[in-house]
């Protein structure tokens, strides 16, 4: 604990519970700021200083040279470095998600989790039907048929025993994988931004949901780069003097965001307008790094595009406006976000009827909403023009 002026008040430990935590905790005014470190289950802690009414400070681990640098290096010296960080305004931090955010995360993770098991399963079951020398399709194990071949077919003693653990654990997964993408569902039943995001080619219920709760605030990235960056899907780059070499994508940032974008970016690289580029890249570099680029340049910028028109609208919803002049409230134009170029390009390609569609649903007052954030997206004209220009209806 430091006061103003930079003099250690104390330094001690506490046990990692938040019983313990709370007694000093209430000692603190309110308002008081607090840091911490984002390490192993830190969700409790970020909860428990707004039950206590203090200001959580999140520590980016990777982005605190002066503790990952530092020779001498215990828990009363990395606490003393934060502190001072954050008293001096020099602290790296990172975004701290509402409890909501991170319950979604944990929901999606679950079952992404569970999802892998699931594929590891059937792979070992086609791994034992080569080892008999049979060949069947990647999918037709898994219909109705598949399984009563699955479960006639003529195996060694030992092999038999594996498949049918295999089968076992496949039908017990079946069980809670249906239970949780319901209510996935439902989650995604009442949000705007996720029927924004199908919109784009390739981005379907989990993966929009996936996107939603990993990003959170689409406000918090001004454009597509620093999405891009934060996602982890921009180059490493080392520089110095007049040589500059180009590294692999940085993978910063959660690995569900490049997952999804992956699997969305082999759907989308065949249809338009993502087809051209793809094959543009893929011809100097390769299929791979065309996919990662396509997710990159394409589908970030649209994706963006796509939660910043559905936030809007959805603003409007809850905050309606006072100003019978203007069709949106004035907070909704004061946080639109400085995209680029690029970026209303991006989506401006995407089709505006089937965009409209699936965002405006409910009343001809909410679709006129959503034509007029449209019809400012493919202008593309820089964003001042569009503040003055919503200002002026």
């Amino acid at each position: 604990m430091l006061d103003e002026a930079g003099t250690q008040l104390s330094n001690r430990n506490y046990e990692n519970s938040s019983d313990d935590l709370r007694a000093a905790l209430d000692e603190l005014d309110p308002g008081t700021k607090v840091v911490f470190e984002a390490a192993y289950g830190w969700g409790w802690l970020a909860d428990l200083l707004g039950e206590c009414e203090l200001e959580a400070h999140l520590a980016h681990p990777s982005a605190c040279k002066a503790i990952a640098h530092a020779r001498l290096k215990n828990d009363k010296v990395d606490a003393r470095i934060l502190a001072q960080l954050l008293r001096t305004d020099f602290l790296p931090e990172a975004w701290i998600a509402p409890k909501e955010i991170r319950d979604l995360r944990s929901l999606l993770r679950h079952r992404a989790s569970l999802v892998r098991v699931r594929t590891s399963l059937k792979n070992r079951i086609h791994a034992v039907l080569a080892d008999e020398g049979l060949k069947v399709g990647s999918e037709s194990l898994w219909t109705q048929e598949g399984g009563a071949w699955l479960a006639h077919v003529a195996l060694r003693p030992m092999h038999r025993e594996i498949v049918d653990d295999c089968c076992g654990l496949l039908d017990a997964l079946a069980i809670p994988i249906r239970r949780l993408e319901a209510e996935i569902r439902q989650e995604a039943s009442s949000d705007p931004r996720v029927e924004a995001l199908r919109s784009i080619y390739g981005v379907g219920l989990i993966t929009s949901m996936t996107l939603v709760a990993e990003i959170g605030d689409i406000s918090r990235f001004p454009t597509a780069r620093k999405l891009c960056a934060w996602a982890g899907l921009t180059p490493s780059v080392h520089n110095s003097d007049v040589k500059v070499r180009h590294g692999h994508i940085t993978k910063a940032g959660p690995a569900a965001v490049r997952a999804v974008l992956t699997e969305a970016s082999y759907q989308a690289r065949h249809v338009a307008p993502f087809a051209r580029y793809f094959e543009e890249v893929a011809k100097r570099r390769g299929k791979r790094i065309a996919t990662v680029a396509c997710r990159s340049v394409k589908i970030i910028p649209a994706l963006q595009c796509s939660s910043y028109a559905a936030k809007i609208v959805s603003n409007h919803q809850q905050k309606p406006s006072s100003n019978s002049g203007s069709p949106f409230p004035s907070h909704s134009l004061n946080s639109l976000p400085r995209l680029s170029r690029k970026s209303w390009s991006a989506f401006s390609s995407l089709p505006a009827s089937r965009s409209l569609r699936m965002v405006s649903s409910d009343t001809a007052a909410r679709t006129s909403h959503i034509k007029l954030t449209a019809t400012v997206l493919f202008t593309q004209t820089p964003i001042q023009r569009s503040r003055s220009a919503l200002n002026r209806l």
